[in-house]
């Protein structure tokens, strides 16, 4: 496991590389019923009562009402009314959704249009970790306010709330333990009329499970959340960038920006209300995306799988990152770095640990033969294994 590490010292450059680098910026579901596998973990539906309200200035103004986020929670098996212990909250990238965390990157067979195999998230409760992903607001099962009240501000703020739901139990999980109410049983047959019988009570539903830690596991915009989770509240244990910098986009992301932008400002978007896909062309998406070696199958399910962008986010991509950079080095926790070799989408390199200069340690790893959507490619378990070695 070839995993780059860096002393805490070298905090020179780091002012410099980030206003360099500005100018850049500035162009730029499962079911509801839970399901449990005999396959090493078990999974049930969560949902979160979050308020739409905005962690740092931005261009964009949420609208400060209560939504309900939906997730899953995937746990080892053995672990299902484990309390405390740590658990692992991902969030996806600008197209991207849940179910990404749970595609299979291989497949044995394909059944129904539905393909076979275990998802990254499932793997990684087979190396011991607890996960929890969800949909963002205006993405898959989770509620969708307007697409022009939501943003990175929006999304940090409800990460937050997220996090510390988590900690308190203050959530709602539904397990496949959870008894379905009962009831009522008919009455007897009788030659006189008699009242049926009450129904017997139903069990109350398992509490949330409450954990002590939470690290944070951002792909692609994902990353820019976990970053604002670590600086702004010092509450995660860890950070974990997927295929993340918000200093170097390559020219060919950067080129479709304005585009997007220009949509949102315009209205001229695919829905009206405040939505539009970031990438209209699904063969450029699809290209951008699978940069390496992915199957066929996977390949399908990507390119199926992207998600309409809410415009709020879409255009306060600049001053938010541009807002946060001076932010990162109050990062004190550990801050892991995963690239891909063939990411079409931005460049990373050992040097983006300058950015975080006050992190308790850096680590940068090189997945081969991926792009950015590299938990999905036929490598996925050697990034797997880099995430579980990683992961306090």
């Amino acid at each position: 496991m070839e995993i780059q590490r860096f002393k805490r010292s070298t905090r020179v450059l780091v002012c410099a590389l980030a206003v360099a680098t500005l100018v850049q910026t500035a162009m730029t579901g499962l079911a509801e019923s839970e399901t449990v596998d005999q396959a090493g973990y078990t999974t049930s539906t969560v949902e979160f009562t979050v308020e739409n309200t905005a962690a740092f200035p931005s261009t964009c103004h949420p609208d400060g009402r209560t939504y309900t986020v939906r997730g899953t929670l995937t746990t080892p098996t053995g672990q299902e009314g484990a309390q405390d212990g740590s658990v692992d909250l991902y969030q996806h990238a600008l197209a991207a959704g849940e179910d990404y965390w749970h595609i299979p990157a291989t497949q044995d067979a394909q059944d129904a249009g539905q393909v076979s195999g275990l998802g990254h998230v499932e793997r990684m409760a087979q190396r011991g970790r607890s996960s929890v992903t969800i949909d963002r607001l205006g993405y898959g099962a989770s509620d969708r306010p307007d697409g022009n009240d939501v943003c990175l501000s929006s999304d940090v703020s409800v990460n937050h709330q997220i996090v510390d739901k988590l900690k308190t139990g203050d959530y709602t999980e539904t397990s496949a333990d959870d008894p379905a109410p009962s009831p009522a049983p008919s009455p007897a047959p009788s030659p006189a009329p008699s009242p049926a019988p009450s129904p017997a009570p139903s069990p109350a539903p398992s509490p949330a499970r409450s954990f002590d830690t939470v690290s944070m596991v951002g792909h692609s915009i994902g990353g820019f959340i976990a970053e604002a989770e670590a600086a702004l509240f010092d509450d995660v244990a860890q950070i974990n960038l997927l295929n993340w910098n918000g200093f170097t986009f390559t020219p060919q992301e950067l080129q479709r920006y304005p585009g997007a932008a220009a949509r949102c400002i315009a209205g001229d978007t695919s829905s009206p209300d405040g939505f539009d896909l970031f990438e209209p062309d699904s063969a450029a998406f699809l290209d951008a995306a699978t940069g390496g070696d992915y199957s066929p199958e996977t390949r399908q399910a990507i390119q199926a799988g992207q998600n309409p962008t809410p415009c709020g986010t879409t255009l306060a991509i600049p001053s938010s990152v541009a807002a946060l950079a001076p932010r990162l080095q109050d990062i004190t926790v550990p801050v892991s770095m995963y690239s891909a070799d063939g990411d079409r989408d931005l460049v990373m390199s050992p040097e983006q640990g300058l950015l975080y200069p006050n992190a308790a340690s850096r680590a940068f790893w090189t997945q081969h033969n991926a792009g950015h959507y590299g938990a999905l490619a036929r490598t996925a378990p050697d990034l797997q294994d880099a995430l579980a070695e990683q992961l306090p």
